[in-house]
């Protein structure tokens, strides 16, 4: 900081204001004088410096339960770094395991004298708390506690059953059928919740026969595929619990020998580019907000925002499987 004033010719004091952000009230030709002293001289602040003045790490723990290997992590870990990142903060990333031992993880934060937590799952689900959690700055990102204890993070699945079943509504279909997830998950549930939603928006009775339980994986959206199509009224839009269930749904439909979408429109939901690069037609479905649930949980629990349950908008991603009822 020395060698800095010296080269911008400005006190050490005036130096720290700046490149602390702490003085709006510098002279903007000062303000630059002293940014410009500091790249020439590739001077950077002392982190460790200021964790001791301040008493703050600028580390965010994140725990999560498979959170590293899930085929969405991706998102939810970009958009929390990218919200730490621009609050000077650095995001560390532990992975438990399902049945992972969270001492261990919350241990080593404790060591390191991490700011915050975050605990995410990779299924919007319940979460029992460890007692370890309590009195700490923490954020749950796509779970929550079922006494509303901690502040939530999750996406609107409700909402995004209720747009999905709305699409194939807004097509002209009246026989819109739900191959949802496991029963009993809080994604298949909320999801469940917002077809009947929309199914009476529209004034579309709900036929039970329409609704089907699945297992999130590709077998099951073709074993129940086949059965709304094999009714005497068969169904003439799918609205699949994710976007794998979807996949098995396209090639029961393309075994009996119908188009997609010509005699069946298809909807997905996740907008796993992983399968919905691959599909023909390409994949009409729900986008989840990954990327922004982690910004948001980031922000929140660093910006010290008080909320109890902050829920995310899932967008429609219309592509070639979804096409208006003819004839």
């Amino acid at each position: 900081m020395k060698d800095v004033a010296e080269r911008a010719g400005v006190s050490r004091t005036t130096v720290s204001l700046v490149l602390n952000g702490r003085d709006t009230r510098i002279a903007e030709a000062t303000r630059r004088r002293v940014e410009q002293a500091a790249r020439d001289l590739n001077f950077r602040p002392s982190v460790a410096a200021q964790q001791l003045r301040t008493s703050r790490s600028q580390l965010v723990g994140l725990i999560g339960d498979e959170i590293a290997t899930g085929p969405f992590a991706g998102g939810l870990i970009a958009g929390a770094q990218a919200a730490a990142r621009e609050r000077g903060h650095a995001l560390v990333v532990m992975n438990t395991g399902r049945e992972g031992d969270l001492s261990v993880d919350l241990a080593a934060l404790e060591d390191r004298h991490a700011d915050a937590l975050i605990f995410a799952t990779v299924m919007t689900r319940p979460v029992q708390l460890s007692e370890r959690l309590t009195g700490r700055d923490v954020i749950l990102l796509n779970c929550f506690d079922e006494n509303h204890q901690l502040p939530a993070v999750l996406p609107d699945d409700r909402a995004g059953g209720a747009a999905a079943a709305g699409l194939a509504a807004a097509a002209g279909h009246r026989r819109v059928a739900l191959l949802g997830g496991e029963r009993g998950t809080w994604p298949a549930t909320c999801r469940l919740a917002g077809y009947r939603d929309a199914l009476a928006e529209w004034g579309i009775p709900v036929d039970r026969a329409l609704i089907r339980d699945g297992n999130w994986h590709a077998d099951s959206g073709y074993e129940q595929a086949r059965k709304v199509l094999a009714l005497r009224q068969p169904a003439t839009a799918l609205v699949c619990g994710n976007d794998r269930m979807a996949l098995g749904a396209y090639d029961a439909i393309k075994e009996l020998g119908l188009r997609i979408p010509q005699d069946v429109s298809v909807i997905g939901y996740d907008d796993q580019q992983e399968i919905v690069a691959y599909m023909r037609p390409p994949l009409t479905t729900m986008r989840l907000p990954y990327y922004e649930m982690g910004q948001v949980a980031m922000a929140a629990i660093l910006d010290g925002r008080s909320f109890k349950r902050e829920m995310l908008q899932c967008q429609p991603v219309l592509r070639g499987s979804l096409a208006a009822v003819t004839g």
